[in-house]
């Protein structure tokens, strides 16, 4: 069992370490087309730039990289279980209409 699975629970595994270019600005209309009604807009921010942070500096990121970004966010009490859900059936629909 790998650390990531320890910290960040067994569900990681589930999600592709296939790394994707996902520019600022498609991350950024991803997080305006969603409401996480229990998330301020400074945290909301905040969350944004987390994924954007986690990005290569080329802008290549995995579903895999976003679930381990936003399962911290989770367990630093930044954003509640089903907003973190919520986040990644919006990453894994855009991988799956971008890169299938």
């Amino acid at each position: 069992m790998s650390f990531f699975s320890v910290f960040f629970g067994g569900s990681a595994g589930k999600y592709s370490n296939q790394e994707k270019i996902i520019n600022e600005q498609e991350i950024h209309r991803l997080f305006n087309s969603i409401h996480l009604p229990n998330v301020s807009e400074n945290e909301e921010n905040t969350v944004e730039k987390a994924v954007l942070l986690a990005r290569h500096s080329d802008g290549k990121i995995s579903l895999r990289k976003i679930f381990e970004t936003l399962r911290y966010l989770e367990k630093s009490k930044k954003i509640s279980k089903n907003d973190r859900i919520k986040l990644m059936k919006v990453f894994e629909n855009y991988f799956s209409q971008h890169f299938s």
